[in-house]
């Protein structure tokens, strides 16, 4: 027991557990000789983090001992923030105004394209802040016909929406862990006090399942040049689908991205370039409570302000994607279907 107690306290020694940390959670304090270095430092960083709510209920040594190392091992370290180094400034693309001719150019370009592309509907939530008890696309689109957004997205005609069964995959997502509260702090299974409280992992897998379910190189085979990802309830995007992949066949687009006009400040993300400063550079979302201060923090005193035409110049995101297939399985294969994502509070 004494050799217990002395490894204990050479690991908090070492790890710098102790005053207000070890206070914060003195179940956690009791435990320690069960846990490996590894674990202690694990249980530090929740601590220093705010977490010490996760070890409120660890009873002495000796009870679900198991349980209290399946616990820390089921924790992961977060990352860093991924803009760190990098400088924004305003993207590259195409503004198109409704039936001018350069619309229309890039519209029957697009529908010449449309033979040649997958659409994937991410997996969409529930409706209950729309005071729905169903799945969203379940959703009338409009009153008249009381269509729903799925009908409406592939046109409901008989079995399987008019299409092949084999046109229509279902992919299934696991889960990950849910944050309690703004101070992120991670939620307690309310069913279980050694399990981390889990939901579906919402859009971020989506890159992760295509890649492991071989069905990209399923469409890759058939003769398929572009992946479209579109969204659960937003039914007007299929009018702007057409001159948007338009615009990727004749620029030769690998990525991109739909956006609409966005007010300074709007709660919206923005579209923003993205360049470090060894160099790499990237076009992608900030969040819009990301992206003033950090336009801000790289030589913008004023921040997220209009410009001329009266909007932001970085415009606003939908997250609706048109991607080139073959780029985009080289991309996955060299992560194994790994996407850097981000977390967006609701």
């Amino acid at each position: 027991m004494a050799s217990t107690a002395e490894s204990t306290a050479q690991n908090l020694a070492k790890l710098d557990i102790g005053g207000d940390l070890a206070s914060s959670a003195p179940n956690l304090q009791k435990n320690l000789s069960l846990l490996s270095p590894d674990q202690i430092e694990l249980a530090k960083m929740l601590l220093e983090m705010g977490q010490s709510h996760l070890f409120e209920h660890w009873p002495e040594p000796g009870v679900d001992d198991d349980e209290k190392k399946a616990f820390l091992n089921q924790i992961r370290k977060p990352g860093k923030n991924p803009f760190d180094g990098f400088t924004p400034s305003v993207p590259s693309g195409e503004s198109l105004t409704f039936g001018d001719d350069n619309f229309i150019q890039f519209e029957e370009a697009g529908v010449r394209e449309g033979r040649n592309a997958a659409f994937v509907l991410v997996a969409g939530g529930l409706g209950e802040r729309l005071g729905y008890n169903g799945i969203k696309v379940a959703l009338p689109i409009e009153s008249t016909t009381g269509t729903c957004f799925l009908q409406h997205y592939i046109r409901n005609r008989i079995a399987y929406f008019g299409m092949l069964p084999s046109q229509v995959k279902l992919l299934k997502q696991e889960k990950v862990a849910c944050l309690d509260d703004n101070d992120a702090r991670l939620a307690m299974d309310p069913h279980n006090n050694y399990r981390i409280q889990t939901k579906p992992h919402g859009h971020g897998d989506v890159h992760s399942l295509l890649y492991s379910s071989g069905l990209l190189n399923i469409w890759c085979d058939a003769g398929l040049r572009w992946v479209l990802f579109f969204q659960d309830t937003n039914g007007l995007l299929f009018k702007a689908l057409p001159a948007s992949l338009g615009v990727s066949a004749t620029n030769q687009y690998q990525v991109n991205s739909l956006a609409v006009h966005r007010k300074a400040k709007e709660a919206i993300g923005g579209i923003a370039k993205l360049t470090h400063a060894d160099g790499r550079t990237m076009v992608i979302n900030v969040e819009y409570n990301q992206l003033d201060p950090l336009l801000r923090a790289t030589g913008f005193p004023d921040g997220d302000v209009n410009c001329e035409t009266g909007y932001s110049p970085f415009p606003g995101n939908i997250n609706q994607l048109i991607l080139e297939l073959g780029p985009y399985i080289e991309e996955l294969t060299k992560t194994r279907g790994a996407i850097k994502e981000f977390v967006n509070p609701k």
